[in-house]
């Protein structure tokens, strides 16, 4: 669905219909029929589903789960890299290895 339009309906209570919630990918489908039409096209679906391997489907759905996890794993591992890598490469940093090595320095000299 993406940040911004999360943001729009968490925090403005706005409310979408099944075609824009399809579009935000928070469906796969939306199916057209109503009455008993809607409810043979869900039991034939879940039916379908139904005659797989138990074991089978929550393995599967277990590493789709896994896959998501680490893809928002390493795109927070990225984001960290590289405000690690701003921070490290900023004056002020260098300001305070530069502090660090002149006390390393006095208390290295008061020692000998």
């Amino acid at each position: 669905m993406g940040r911004l339009k999360a943001n729009e309906l968490l925090l403005l209570g706005k409310t979408f219909n099944a075609t824009e919630a399809l579009q935000a990918n928070l469906l796969n489908e939306v199916f057209e029929e109503t009455g008993q039409q809607f409810t043979d096209k869900v039991f034939a679906i879940a039916k379908k589903m139904a005659s797989f391997p138990v074991q089978a489907l929550q393995l599967s759905k277990k590493l789709l789960k896994n896959q998501q996890r680490m893809a928002l794993l390493e795109q927070c591992n990225e984001a960290e890299v590289l405000l690690l890598g701003e921070r490290w490469a900023s004056s002020e940093c260098m300001e305070a290895v530069m502090q660090f090595l002149s006390r390393a320095r006095t208390s290295k000299k008061a020692n000998l």
